[in-house]
């Protein structure tokens, strides 16, 4: 569970502005907005998405916005909104039966803090507390920190909540489980992948672009000089206060190929050179520096959204590169059930507690017949120019809404995985409900189930190294079926043979070294 900052002062610890006696541009203290001017922390402006702002608007429902005052109650979908919204949590929050807004600015810190303390939804009961955190970075870049300490509702008058941010046009980012009702109730104790405590995600703006921190500070496949200063494509930056540790610098730095240069600075640090002839000076703490990759793993995701809006035909296939790896996914009609490949990005799936699938992304495969109907493969390879290997491991994902209909379809899915050199690889099949498994078969018992519950979901994971999955797809009865596959997490996988000779200081403190491939 994370903690909201507070020692901020004003009447609850939390800044001098309070949303209940404050003027208002818009509505009232249900449904209302405050313009509040960040000049003083933000010197040249805050570039969202390309578009630099002097001042936001605190508004009551859970977000903040830019240009324009947003008293909508509500949203159905966060990436249709028109205004541009930072949304820790888009709900139908009402203060008049509980709670306040607070707001403050420190110049010194170079913070803005927006804090939900203990609001009350306009429908139903219980309080939630969460917190936004914007950090100058300069020259209108940012950070953003969503903080959730309490989530005892998710839905304020009729929709669940929505969390992310959008430019209110084709820019945006939701984070995982948003308009969930049961991932977002644990939001307070998820970890959403950024390094953060669980309960807190955290995200990057550099020259209006977005980052989402994955709690790793990556260099690049080139010679890189990696240390104070230097932040990442992600946002993840050297002593920048945004690792564990008692000062945030803790870090977990990868270099990745090329001949990089490495100063990790204050405090433990985790050091990883990575491919090619790498200098590591480990600073101060007791560090653990590797002259290639160590056990080093990078979380990666292949996400069906990515590929186009709702419906788009993904039939003919595609590649994705995914951050280090390509992910090719291919397509077989195995029999005579007219099958559909598409994004589906409306319908709600099931996500388990404390899982960071997006539950608004999946793959929809279709069918109508008897048979066989669909083979779906899934290849991994190392994108050009990077140290991983042609394998990945940990993956892991859902298939929602395997389940029957009486004289309909009953669902049957086949999950097989091989390693790089064709062996098969184990593949664990863990069901949500009485769903059948036999060996790598999953035959659906004589339940109907929807896409969004836990009886009809199956859970997949297969350690690995894995090169290519199969799905299989097929129906012991002959009419119309569905299932909606989530998206695939899963760990990008260093080449130690990438590894040449390195240079490796360990600098004060107990520390621990190992060179690894390479004369160092």
């Amino acid at each position: 569970m994370a903690t909201m900052n507070s020692g901020l002062g004003g009447p609850a610890g939390y800044g001098e502005g309070v949303f209940s006696t404050a003027t208002k541009v818009a509505g009232n203290n249900d449904d209302g907005s405050v313009y509040v001017n960040i000049s003083s922390v933000f010197g040249d402006g805050i570039d969202f998405f390309g578009t630099t702002y002097t001042g936001l608007y605190v508004n009551s429902n859970g977000n903040i916005s830019f240009g324009s005052a947003y008293t909508n109650y509500q949203s159905a979908d966060l990436s249709a909104e028109t205004t541009p919204l930072i949304a820790p949590f888009l709900a139908d929050v009402d203060i008049t039966k509980g709670g306040n807004i607070y707001w403050d600015l420190d110049p010194t810190a170079g913070t803005v803090t927006i804090t939900w303390a203990g609001v009350s939804p306009y429908n139903g009961s219980g309080h939630n507390s969460f917190q936004v955190v914007l950090t100058d970075q300069g020259g209108g870049d940012f950070s953003v920190e969503f903080i959730y300490q309490t989530v005892e509702w998710t839905t304020g008058y009729t929709q669940v909540a929505q969390a992310g941010l959008t430019d209110g046009g084709a820019n945006d980012y939701e984070l995982a489980g948003s308009g969930n009702a049961t991932a977002m109730a644990d939001y307070e104790n998820t970890d959403f992948g950024s390094g953060d405590d669980a309960g807190s995600a955290h995200f990057t703006f550099a020259d209006g672009g977005l980052g989402v921190a994955d709690g790793v500070v990556d260099g690049t496949s080139g010679a890189d000089v990696i240390g104070a200063g230097y932040v990442d494509v992600d946002g993840d930056a050297v002593d920048g206060g945004d690792g564990s540790g008692a000062a945030g610098n803790e870090d977990v730095i990868s270099g990745h190929g090329g001949d990089d240069t490495i100063s990790a600075g204050a405090e433990d640090d985790l050091v990883y050179g990575g491919a090619g002839a790498d200098v590591i000076d480990g600073g101060d703490g007791d560090d653990t520096l590797y002259g290639g990759d160590g056990d080093f793993t990078d979380p990666m995701v292949l996400d069906w959204s990515a590929q186009g809006p709702e419906n788009t035909n993904l039939a003919a296939g595609f590649t994705q590169n995914t951050g280090g790896i390509d992910v090719t996914v291919s397509f077989t009609n195995a029999g005579n059930n007219n099958p559909v490949y598409r994004v589906e990005s409306t319908d709600t799936t099931y996500v388990g507690p404390g899982e960071s699938f997006d539950p608004n992304s999946s793959l929809y495969l279709y069918g109508d017949g008897d048979g066989a109907t669909s083979t779906t493969t899934i290849d991994f390879a190392a994108a050009a120019g990077t140290s991983y290997r042609d394998e990945v491991e940990n993956v892991t994902f859902r298939i929602n809404d395997v389940d029957w209909g009486s004289g309909n379809h009953t669902d049957v899915i086949t999950v097989n995985a091989w390693d790089a050199d064709g062996n098969p690889v184990a593949v664990t099949i863990t069901p949500g409900g009485g769903d059948i498994v036999s060996g790598n078969t999953i035959t659906a018992n004589a339940v109907a189930n929807t896409q969004a519950q836990a009886d009809g979901s199956v859970l997949i994971e297969i350690a690995g190294p894995v090169a290519e999955i199969q799905i299989s797809y097929g129906n012991a009865q002959a009419g119309t079926q569905a299932i909606w596959v989530s998206n695939l997490h899963f760990d990008a996988v260093p080449d130690p043979t990438l590894d040449t000779g390195d240079t490796l200081f360990g600098g004060a403190g107990a520390d621990v070294i190992y060179g690894e491939g390479g004369d160092d």
